[in-house]
């Protein structure tokens, strides 16, 4: 008989999501003196991802698509022509093996409304710091 492999998690620890910090951060995209201020036309996404954090409809763990105010479904996202704000989160490991030290990121991706995949890229490792020798 074959040994049965065992395969870990990529990302064993489990996921911690502030909402209160996430609140806030989008209060930050409305006020207009914020480097990354988002478009009026996203304005009433983000209003309502706000009440849906507020109201304890929404946990930060899960994906969700809002598109003119209302909550609608991925493909309802991608096939739409308006504006849509996406709150989707995303776990990055850096490898051990690789050179980097096991901590695991919690990342807020704002995901463009004509991709369907995460994606990070190697400009955007210089964020998650402590990189110097890391080769994954």
């Amino acid at each position: 008989m074959a040994n049965e492999i065992k395969i870990s998690p990529g990302i064993p620890i489990p996921a911690v999501f502030d909402v209160q910090k996430r609140i806030q951060t989008l209060h930050s995209y409305l006020d207009p003196k914020n480097p990354q201020y988002q478009p009026e036309q996203q304005h009433s996404n983000i209003q309502i991802a706000i009440k849906l954090y507020e109201d304890g409809q929404m946990d930060g763990l899960e994906h969700v698509y809002i598109m003119d105010g209302v909550v609608v479904t991925q493909e309802e996202a991608f096939k739409g022509s308006a504006w849509v704000w996406s709150e989707l989160r995303m776990l990055v490991r850096l490898a051990p093996h690789r050179g980097g030290d096991g901590t695991v990121h919690g990342i807020i991706a704002m995901n463009d409304t004509g991709s369907d995949i995460l994606m990070l890229f190697d400009i955007d490792m210089f964020f998650l710091g402590n990189l110097q020798s890391y080769t994954g």
